[in-house]
């Protein structure tokens, strides 16, 4: 599927572009570069009266009125080009974000200067004004460069749903800073503990009994099954997916499932000093004891079986 691409200025036709409908606005001003020597650092670029932004997709500009034969389609670009003074800024912060804390204030405040900085650097959110860390689109174009960046957005900010999900998908240890109503929605937890299973130990005490979500988290990290439900650590699917991950889980498991002999074959196999939760019937196992001292011969720096 290709699209073709209308590039007018203020003077009228400028050029036309053909693209791919993978493309991004990026891959538009590179192209737009090549063909009028326009610097990307100079470009704005506008659908319509709206501004649109280097990591957007062409694919959600698609209109049915846009639709040509054979799936094909169009979109008409309104190019502006920078003041002097900003699309130089531009070209050093996207060079080094850093540079923006060094910026003169009018440039501080310049709301496309500081968006490209999120793109590079989300945490910098940390040193903008508080209209900057208010302003939605910034905080979501930093979240998504960091998810820890939802910590110095603007506190309405932080219980904004689009927001915070952004940020959780980034990095799940941002369920920390969101609002508190978010460790009890089903979406941004399972969101969050997919990449971070240890942000299980903060979610409701529901969402910590949802076997979709604890199998999530220990897929992560084994060791999440210490915040789950009395009933999942006794679930035998769940405890073994999580010494699979960690051996060291197995002591979070339920005592019947401590003494459970495949489980603990395999939460010694995976870290010899499982051993310690092994259920004391089992110690007499000559099987288990084996497994378990392997396993630490092979942890030992320097050990090999040569």
């Amino acid at each position: 599927m290709t699209v073709q691409i209308r590039v007018s200025g203020l003077g009228g036709s400028l050029a036309e572009i053909r693209a791919e409908n993978a493309w991004t606005v990026c891959d538009v001003k590179q192209a737009i570069e090549k063909s009028l020597k326009i610097p990307m650092h100079e470009q704005r670029l506008f659908v319509e009266s709206a501004e649109i932004y280097d990591e957007e997709f062409l694919s959600a500009y698609r209109r049915a009125s846009d639709a040509l034969e054979g799936g094909d389609f169009t979109i008409e670009m309104s190019l502006v080009r920078r003041p002097r003074e900003e699309a130089a800024w531009v070209k050093v912060v996207t060079q080094n974000a850093q540079w923006l804390r060094k910026a003169p204030q009018h440039i501080q405040e310049n709301r496309e200067i500081v968006l490209v900085a999120m793109r590079q650097e989300g945490c910098l959110l940390k040193f903008l004004s508080q209209l900057q860390r208010s302003d939605r689109r910034v905080v979501l174009q930093a979240v998504r460069q960091n998810g820890l960046a939802l910590q110095f957005a603007a506190k309405e900010l932080r219980s904004d749903r689009e927001i915070v999900l952004a940020a959780v998908l980034q990095n799940g240890k941002a369920l920390l800073h969101g609002a508190s109503e978010f460790r009890s929605n089903r979406q941004t937890v399972l969101a969050a503990v997919s990449t971070h299973g240890s942000c299980l130990h903060c979610v409701s005490a529901d969402l910590q009994n949802d076997r979709e979500i604890v199998l999530a988290a220990i897929h992560d990290d084994g060791a999440a099954l210490a915040f789950a439900s009395s009933a999942l650590r006794a679930d035998r699917e769940v405890v073994h997916a999580a010494v699979k991950r960690h051996g060291l889980a197995l002591k979070w498991a339920s005592d019947t499932l401590r003494a459970d002999r495949e489980l603990a074959l395999d939460a010694v196999r995976q870290n010899g000093q499982a051993w310690d939760a092994v259920d004391e019937h089992l110690r007499t196992d000559r099987e288990v004891r084996t497994a378990a001292a392997m396993s630490i011969k092979r942890q030992t720096p320097g050990w090999n079986d040569e």
